[in-house]
Formats: C-alpha cells, structure tokens, sequence
C-alpha cells in the first residue's frame, strides 16, 4: 500500500510540474506577443506625423518655387504669367531672345492631390503670391509666399 500512494504523490507532482511549464509558456507567449505587438505600433507613424510631413514638403517647395520665380526675376525684370516658364530650358522666354537654363528642373506640385500650387501674378508682372494649403493644425512655414523675401501670409 506505501508504494501505491508513492506513485500517486509523484504522479501528482509531475502534474504539477507539467502545468506550470504549460503556464509558463503561455505567460511568456503572451508577454512576447504583447512586446512584438507594441514594437510594430511604435514604428508606424500615426496620422498627424504624416501630415506634418506633407507640409513640411508643401513649404519646402513653396521655397523652391519662390527661388525659381526670384531667378526668373533676375533675367526678365517681371514675374512670368504661368509657372510652367519655369522649368528648365526655357524655350518660351521673350525677355531675352531665345532659350535660357534658368529656373528648376521640375515644377513641384502638392503632395496629396499632385495638382500645381496656387500662383498669382499680381499688378504688371513686378509681383506674384503663391500658396499651399496645409492638412496639419500647426505647420512650421507660411501658407503663401509674395516677391518679397519669404513674406509670410497666413
């Protein structure tokens, strides 16, 4: 009769054993699956990042744009009509006779709907007003851009 409860006492304590180790796996399984889970989330980025994103390009190529307008200034003496004319060579350029390489090698346009940014000639060609509109609460950069150096005008 001893060696009948031996046996169950050790077979209740591999029972034991086993189901700690089955806890234990499944502790450290979800312990894992929440680290992986929580990993992943931090590296994509939410919604307002990408759209701070999107305007800082739109300023970025408000600039470029502007700088692209002031060279054009430079050899004309005026602002052109369309921003087209500034794309390099400049074929179409009756200031100065014939085709110069002045300007940018691409017209940058929107980020979200790929679509031209506003641009105004305004008076006799001596000055000009471009805008972006942004999809952020706070963007770091103005919303229109006029002749004068970086003119902010929200």
């Amino acid at each position: 009769m001893t060696t009948r409860v031996l046996n169950k006492s050790a077979i209740k304590l591999r029972i034991l054993k086993y189901r700690r180790v089955i806890n234990a796996k499944i502790i450290l399984g979800i312990v894992s699956f929440l680290f992986i889970f929580f990993f992943i989330l931090n590296f994509i980025p939410s919604k307002a990042s990408w759209l701070q994103s999107q305007d800082g390009r739109r300023i970025s190529d408000l600039k470029k744009i502007h700088n692209g307008l002031e060279l054009f200034f430079d050899v004309c003496k005026k602002y052109p009509e369309k921003l087209g004319s500034l794309i390099k060579p400049n074929s179409d350029l009756n200031c100065v006779g014939g085709p110069v390489s002045i300007g940018i090698k691409y017209l940058p346009t929107d980020p979200a709907t790929n679509q031209q940014y506003y641009y105004e000639l305004i008076s006799t060609g001596t000055d000009f007003k471009i805008c972006a509109k942004y999809e952020s609460k706070s963007p770091e950069g103005p919303s229109c851009l006029t002749s004068a150096p970086y003119v902010i005008n929200k």
